[in-house]
């Protein structure tokens, strides 16, 4: 059986999430075409290559398509609705596979923002998840992941790192309220390294798609790959994923 394994040795988000995938060999294309197909204006996608401490990594950052800035950055973006969001991939000429797992992983998310913050799934307005670059996370990585086309996905327990991290909702300690709501249930180990290394879009990826929780497995390794993270840390940010096949116990 094909599995896809994480390494979460320095948490996960998003972009680090389909930048792994696609540094196992993921054509780029593919998912300039799914971004595309949204129909969100003035949003791109930029991939490229970088280092994180010394390590070789695909970067994955959705854009101004006129400052080249990424999206998360910019103020005045609109405040969406859970409805309007799915609404936005319910319309957009995608697999139904890609729909299903991006609606599943916004849902996921916005059921959680809403009991940490007390409101309903009605009242509730997002913010950062709301932005441009969450709706288009969820949709690479679904698609990253039929791709992929693996009958197993497993990671190591998250790293969630330690401090505060500054937010719409103002300062919240790290890891933030429904990051570490998504994550009941789920293997994670305490952070010495100061910051955010786990989001919530991050663990809502990983709460949706992963089969199984722990040590890497026997396998036979095929390719690996590297996402980089945004952050500078004292480690190096990167998502490491391994695609190979398991070996009978």
């Amino acid at each position: 059986m094909r599995i896809l394994y994480f390494d979460g040795v320095s948490g996960v988000s998003g972009d680090m999430f389909v930048a792994a995938i696609l540094d196992l060999g993921m054509p780029p294309e593919v998912l300039s075409q799914s971004v595309a197909a949204l129909g969100l204006d003035g949003v791109a996608v930029e991939i490229g290559k970088v280092k994180k401490g010394g390590i070789p990594a695909t970067s994955f950052k959705v854009v101004d398509s006129a400052t080249g800035l990424p999206v998360e950055t910019l103020t005045g973006q609109p405040l969406r609705r859970p409805a309007d969001l799915l609404g936005i991939i319910e319309r957009a000429p995608l697999d139904e596979e890609v729909k299903v797992g991006a609606i599943a992983v916004i849902m996921s998310i916005a059921r959680v923002e809403a009991k940490v913050h007390g409101v309903g799934l009605e009242d509730l307005h997002f913010h950062e998840i709301g932005a441009a670059d969450t709706i288009v996370d969820a949709v690479a990585a679904a698609e990253a992941l039929r791709w992929a086309n693996v009958d197993i996905v497993a990671s190591s327990p998250l790293h969630l790192g330690t401090g505060q991290v500054d937010t719409a909702h103002g300062v919240l300690p790290v890891p933030a309220p429904a990051t570490l709501e998504l994550l009941k249930g789920i293997p994670v180990m305490p952070g010495e390294v100061e910051g955010e290394l786990t989001t919530p879009t991050g663990a809502a990826l990983m709460v949706h798609y992963c089969n199984e929780w722990g040590a890497q497995p026997r396998m036979v390794v095929g390719n690996v790959g590297y996402g980089a993270g945004q952050k500078e840390f004292e480690v190096p940010n990167v998502l490491r994923a391994t695609l190979g096949e398991v070996v009978d116990q």
